[in-house]
């Protein structure tokens, strides 16, 4: 989604876009606790080095723990929208 789009959802959600969000925030809270806080410090605009320093931990794996979680949450989706008859993002039933 553009920037600009990404605002204006923000600012003026449809009941469509509430509803596509609480769903990737119910999915994003079954994260496990490490990919969820580097993920939700990522969205807050923190850099992989802040994010490390807040975890206590080191810049490569805070960054794993940040790509873990983002590619854990695309599959979910993915398994998501297939078991509610939609199609996944990359087109396949």
């Amino acid at each position: 989604m553009p920037g600009r789009d990404l605002q204006r959802c923000a600012l003026d959600p449809s009941p469509e876009e509430r509803a596509a969000l609480a769903q990737w925030c119910d999915r994003a809270e079954r994260l496990p606790p490490v990919e969820r806080a580097a993920l939700r410090l990522h969205l807050e605009g923190y850099s992989i080095d802040e994010i490390a320093r807040r975890l206590e931990t080191s810049r490569a794996t805070a960054w794993k723990r940040l790509h873990a979680g983002q590619e854990r949450l695309k599959r979910t989706e993915g398994r998501h929208a297939t078991a509610m008859g939609g199609q996944r993002r990359d087109g396949r039933a």
